[in-house]
């Protein structure tokens, strides 16, 4: 059967307050449970019993209808790097996202960034 096959691209910067220290926000991103607990829709992330460390099962709360949530369950993959995380999801109905939140210093100025990249197929009939 085809599939339908889309992805964006979502990029987002932010300067850090002049007071925040680096490790602070590295403390944060290596830190999977903190890390992915940034996102305001994650109700739930525990440890994936059934793989190797750095894999979790995350469940979201997504705003449907003003105070109406659809529930949905994820596989990540967490990956700790230098400058922050990478988490890999796949989630329902052919969703993968890859999403890279990293800390750098820019002229002494601190900047978070978060790339999210999602790729949703579907199949067509």
């Amino acid at each position: 059967m085809p599939f339908l096959s889309t992805t964006f691209d979502l990029y987002h910067s932010t300067n850090l307050p002049v007071d925040t220290n680096v490790q602070e926000v590295l403390n944060i991103l290596h830190d999977p449970q903190k890390s992915i607990g940034l996102s305001p829709v994650v109700y739930s992330v525990t440890p994936d019993p059934t793989r190797e460390k750095g894999h979790f099962i995350g469940t979201e709360r997504i705003p449907v209808l003003g105070s109406i949530y659809y529930p949905t369950t994820y596989t990540a993959k967490w990956t700790s790097v230098p400058s922050g995380c990478e988490w890999d999801v796949k989630a329902n109905v052919g969703i993968r996202v890859k999403n890279r939140m990293k800390v750098k210093n820019e002229n002494g100025v601190l900047i978070f960034t978060d790339h999210f990249t999602a790729q949703v197929s579907f199949k067509t009939y």
